[in-house]
């Protein structure tokens, strides 16, 4: 996914300030990014994503000594778990959570793409003919975070300002599964809105939709394991309905037996990482930030789902007569 013009403007607005409080991320979007992390004791000094130029990136890692202290693990199990319909692109940033735009700008993790939720929310198709229901559970197990021996002495601060070290790592996984299908008809999906009911599980859910309301024309199906590092995204038509069945009865026992793994600890996934500072300072308010980037990830979810309609319309144009291409002037002056 293209880097948007509007994420590199909210960057730009971060300079000058002082990032003194606790980073917080999301294991598996820092993971993909910055795969050394997995071997890292708590203590350590994490690394950062820098841009050398427009399309080189590099790991940037950190050699100052780690932080001193003892380490308690802390059970803390937590299960939250919904299933909701989806309309509009911030039901997504809601259910499964925006990353933190002070974090993410501080490691550099946006140089590469974008934030997961954002990503995610860039892949759905919302109209008057289509239905998108969602399936997120958050499962933790515990925490393991470092008593540290206190602040760093005050002549080393000045080669310690800026850097941050993991003071402690939440074990867990978040599991997504995203239906959408899409009708001939907007009555079908009027119909469907009204009588969707309750359901625990989404196989149980399409098959009361293809009762109810008749088949999709097409149906797309998102995935996300953090456990298992696992993110797909498949395409169906109607005719393979019972394929889509049986792939959403497979997502559902996966999740089922990834849950139980982790109660009985014979998998310890990373769920997030809380990192601080090794030197303290002035904090800066995050409350606005995170109203700023809450609309910049809307913007850039808007700018991308623009490019994406552009590129097809294009790929279209290029068979069909010039008259049935109109729109395509429009698209690309709104682009």
């Amino acid at each position: 996914m293209e880097f948007i013009i509007v994420i590199t403007a909210f960057l730009i607005n971060f300079s000058g300030r002082t990032f003194s409080q606790k980073l917080d991320i999301t294991a598996f979007e820092y993971s993909r990014k910055v795969p050394s992390i997995r071997d890292k004791e708590l203590g350590h000094c994490v690394s950062k994503v820098e841009e050398l130029f427009p399309g080189s990136l590099i790991e940037k890692g950190c050699t100052l000594p780690p932080k001193r202290g003892s380490t308690r693990y802390v059970s803390k199990e937590l299960n939250d778990t919904r299933i909701f319909e989806v309309q509009n692109h911030n039901d997504v940033f809601v259910c499964m959570g925006l990353c933190d735009g002070h974090a993410s700008s501080v490691l550099g993790l946006l140089h590469t793409g974008d934030c997961l939720a954002v990503e995610i929310a860039g892949k759905l198709t919302f109209g008057p003919k289509t239905f998108i229901k969602a399936y997120v559970e958050y499962y933790r197990s515990g925490i393991d975070f470092l008593q540290t021996d206190g602040v760093s002495p005050q002549e080393l601060q000045q080669y310690y300002n800026g850097n941050f070290f993991l003071r402690d790592r939440s074990y867990g996984t978040m599991e997504v599964i995203i239906l959408e299908m899409r009708y001939a008809k907007k009555k079908q999906i009027e119909t469907l809105r009204r009588n969707q009911g309750y359901f625990q599980r989404l196989s149980s859910f399409i098959e009361h939709a293809v009762r109810d309301v008749g088949k999709p024309s097409s149906i797309k199906l998102v995935r996300l394991s953090t456990a298992t590092e696992l993110f797909d995204i498949l395409r169906y038509k109607s005719r393979t309905l019972d394929e889509v069945y049986s792939k959403l009865v497979q997502y559902e026992s996966d999740i089922y037996h990834t849950r139980e793994d982790i109660k009985r600890q014979h998998i310890k996934p990373h769920l997030r990482y809380g990192m601080y500072p090794y030197t303290h300072g002035r904090a800066s308010l995050r409350s606005t930030d995170h109203l700023q980037w809450e609309k910049a990830c809307l913007s850039e979810v808007k700018v991308d789902t623009a490019l994406r309609r552009q590129r097809r319309l294009v790929k279209k144009c290029n068979k069909m007569p010039v008259e049935q291409c109109v729109n395509l002037p429009k698209i690309k002056k709104k682009v």
